[in-house]
């Protein structure tokens, strides 16, 4: 079933794509199974380039009429959010972009 991952392929025009991988529904962690899998492509392929992007929509769960503490701190504390890396290979291993804050 097409997913975000087909429209960012469409959205970017991106081309010679040859593989597309979800990791969904894993929360905060599902970034490092991400990277690993990208870093699994770099260490497979030597020309390889993984775009990987992250996202977060937290506020998707949030129930606004809750009187609950734990559930207001939940909403305080986390937040939507999202970020992308592109991972290559490279001499003496897999490399990722250099971070930068938007």
């Amino acid at each position: 079933m097409p997913g975000l991952d087909l429209q960012v392929v469409d959205g970017l025009s991106l081309k010679n794509v040859r593989h597309r991988i979800c990791v969904d529904n894993t929360g905060c962690f599902g970034a490092f199974s991400a990277l690993t899998v990208a870093q699994a492509f770099c260490g497979s392929e030597s020309d390889a380039v993984v775009l990987v992007i992250c996202t977060e929509v937290c506020s998707v769960h949030i129930n606004k009429t809750s009187t609950h503490r734990s559930e207001i701190l939940g909403n305080v504390l986390f937040g939507d959010g999202a970020t992308s890396a592109i991972v290559a290979a490279g001499e003496g291993g897999w490399q990722m972009s250099p971070m930068g804050m938007v």
